[in-house]
């Protein structure tokens, strides 16, 4: 049982990047948070200042720093860790009701920038504005086995989402995508269309085996040269036009730390 008491900063630790993977950044940052403000109630050495006691404990959490700065989605967990584990050792010997307090306190403002601050940096990270006319491009719809064409979607907002059944962020990103378009399903001129960029045995038959067990909204398609004209050169990536044929907005990669349904309805509504 000790044993495990005092690996309670290397549980925290998997335990977040396992969060993390199923796209619970949120709930990482205020779990780490929580059992890092914790930990100073069953481990303490107090012949070591506070500063030192958290940076011996969750030291790898550094780790989480340094991805913050090319990952910005995940840059609240090193410091949020940090300042618990700090106050944690500062305030071990305080009373009980201001221990309470203290925790309380932190655990509302981690959860206020969470859901606030992580979504605006991963956001920022991620998206790129543009006001400039769209090449024209062709996509194959597998609803009506046709292809369209660019010239088609004039006169709608629309939404092209590349991706492939062997890109995991893809998948993950194709829920939220979903649901914006749930959200505009009774608009005609908008248009959520998911483009399959192929690759590494994405055949047809293969698209709609791994779509026919989901229940998504979109629209599929293959790709014929629209990832080409937009320089795609990642998945997942987004790309939004506005109804005159114009490249808007443009969002590249996808972290879970953003509200990517509410960002993507705020950015048509701007278009409508």
């Amino acid at each position: 049982m000790q044993k495990l008491i005092k690996n309670i900063p290397n549980i925290t630790f998997f335990t977040t990047i396992i969060l993390i993977y199923f796209g619970e950044v949120k709930l990482a940052t205020l779990l780490a948070a929580l059992l890092a403000y914790l930990t100073p109630l069953l481990i303490y050495d107090g012949e070591i200042p506070p500063l030192k006691q958290a940076y011996k404990h969750y030291g790898f959490f550094l780790l989480f720093i340094v991805i913050g700065f090319f990952q910005w989605g995940l840059a609240l967990i090193g410091p949020a860790v940090f300042v618990a584990s700090y106050l944690g050792y500062k305030y071990y010997k305080s009373s009980t009701v201001n221990k309470v307090f203290i925790g309380a306190s932190m655990l509302m403002v981690i959860f206020l920038m969470a859901t606030s601050t992580l979504p605006f940096l991963a956001q920022k990270q991620l998206h790129k504005t543009y006001n400039e006319t769209v090449k024209p491009f062709k996509y194959f719809d597998l609803t009506t086995h046709s292809e369209v064409h660019s010239e088609d979607l004039r006169g709608k907002v629309v939404v092209l989402n590349f991706w492939a059944t062997w890109c995991p962020t893809c998948v993950k990103e194709l829920k939220p995508y979903s649901h914006a378009a749930e959200y505009f399903k009774n608009n005609p001129n908008v248009k959520f269309v998911a483009i399959n960029a192929g690759g590494e045995g994405d055949t047809e038959e293969k698209i709609k085996y791994f779509l026919s067990k989901k229940s998504y909204t979109f629209v599929a398609a293959i790709d014929i040269d629209a990832s080409y004209e937009f320089n795609v050169e990642a998945l997942p990536s987004l790309v939004i036009i506005d109804k005159e044929g114009k490249l808007r907005v443009s969002h590249s990669g996808y972290s879970p730390a953003e509200n990517l349904e509410e960002y993507l309805i705020k950015e048509v509504e701007k278009l409508l």
